[in-house]
């Protein structure tokens, strides 16, 4: 469901970060971003970086940030399952005292 989401909402998130560019490139402080400090956020904050660039870095930051949450997803899970098959092992465990 939520990749059903992504897919819809990517042009929706696309064009909300190409409106703020700027803004996104001061609060990474990317090099070459000179003019964060007098409040311009604009495409003229950061010259040597442009719009697409900036919003290919934000891009790639979600992808990634969905990579990492979607391992640790898979881990927890696989986490649950062990976790799952130890208790039905212990509950069947009996010992015999000699």
């Amino acid at each position: 469901m939520a990749i059903i989401y992504l897919l819809t909402s990517t042009h929706h998130i696309t064009s909300t970060l190409f409106r703020q560019a700027g803004a996104i490139a001061c609060s990474r402080e990317l090099p070459g971003c000179c003019c964060c400090d007098t409040g311009v956020t604009d495409d003229k904050a950061c010259p040597e970086w442009s719009t697409n660039e900036v919003v290919q870095l934000s891009v790639l930051d979600l992808k990634m940030a969905g990579i990492v949450s979607f391992l640790c997803i898979t881990y927890l899970l696989g986490a649950l399952a062990v976790a799952g098959r130890f208790q039905n092992k212990l509950q069947n465990y009996k010992m015999e005292y000699i």
